[in-house]
């Protein structure tokens, strides 16, 4: 875990709570998933934790987690958003991790992560300035929070 933290947001961050799983990525060209069969089942050894999301970024998105993660971690992740019935699948990197400071039984820890790609769709490629809305824009933020957020700006600017 880091210990000092330093701004470094490019962008507005809007207050989201989706559920979030993730795993530590291999940092490998080559992935190999596996399972074992034991009897007629099969168990996927890949170990999985949940998170819950606390806001979305234009390129990240920070989360809560009992799982205390390095910088530099890569991540592979499935986000649950209301509404939908499969999860989105993103990788990141670990920008930040850090103690919680909210007082809660359980220790958790609140992380920032660089999504790299959504569905395999590298989000640099898609980060736009929407004209129409005045609001920067991208993947990222379309998966999370669809087009609510710019109908609901485009709502409150009363046009």
């Amino acid at each position: 875990m880091t210990g000092e933290f330093k701004e470094q947001r490019k962008g507005e961050r809007y207050d989201t709570e989706v559920e979030i799983y993730y795993n530590l990525a291999y940092d490998l060209e080559t992935r190999v998933e596996y399972k074992v069969l034991e009897g007629q089942k099969y168990h996927d050894k890949g170990k999985k934790y949940r998170a819950v999301s606390k806001n979305v970024s234009i390129e990240g998105l920070c989360f809560s987690s009992v799982v205390p993660l390095e910088r530099g971690d890569k991540l592979e992740m499935e986000v649950f958003v209301p509404n939908s019935t499969k999860p989105i699948k993103m990788h990141g990197e670990v920008r930040w991790c850090r103690k919680n400071n909210e007082s809660s039984s359980d220790e958790t820890y609140c992380a920032g992560i660089l999504i790299e790609k959504v569905e395999d769709k590298p989000v640099a490629e898609t980060i736009h300035y929407d004209d129409n809305y005045m609001i920067k824009w991208s993947i990222v933020l379309e998966s999370v929070l669809g087009s609510y957020r710019i109908i609901s700006q485009q709502r409150d600017k009363g046009t």
